[in-house]
């Protein structure tokens, strides 16, 4: 994947990864599975010029219990090679409020003061590039357009194509 990309042009690249599916989010078994991810994206980024990082996903239908054992495998992780913390899964399975310990366990490994993140930043970037506040707010579940404008950022600047 990291090869073909690179030979579209892609210079930056980020995935998901989840301790869920590696070792049942045993803290060794995802330390191994990064270290071989990372070899391989280092080899990549010599070979091809193209950089990998990565995103710890707790799966959100596995529950927040689970979620925690995740954000504790992301903590011992954090840094580095790991630059963010996700959510996936059914979203119609539990509120995103669930798993706000997670995200904050997730975000003081990173050393991110609490006043520099709200957890709905989380929505705001799903609904960013939507099309417009109509489709957000069908995607938000918002009956009114000045709830979900709560939520859409208003970004200065255009949006440009990769340099190479």
């Amino acid at each position: 994947m990291l090869e073909e990309s690179a030979a579209s042009g892609v210079v930056y690249s980020e995935t998901f990864l989840s301790p869920d599916f590696c070792g049942g989010r045993d803290v060794g078994a995802w330390k191994e599975y990064l270290q071989a991810i990372r070899e391989a994206a280092d080899l990549a980024e010599s070979r091809d010029g193209i950089i990998l990082r990565g995103i710890v996903t707790p799966i959100r239908h596995f529950g927040p219990e689970k979620a925690r054992e995740t954000a504790l495998c992301a903590a011992e992780t954090a840094g580095g090679w790991i630059v963010g913390f996700g959510l996936a899964g059914d979203e119609k399975m539990f509120s995103p409020k669930n798993f706000r310990w997670s995200f904050d366990a997730a975000r003081e490994a990173a050393d991110i003061p609490k006043a520099e993140f709200q957890f709905r930043d989380l929505r705001a970037t799903a609904v960013d590039e939507t099309g417009g506040t109509k489709h957000a707010q069908a995607l938000l579940g918002h009956t009114t357009e000045t709830m979900t404008a709560h939520y859409i950022r208003h970004k200065v600047g255009k949006k440009v194509s990769p340099v190479r």
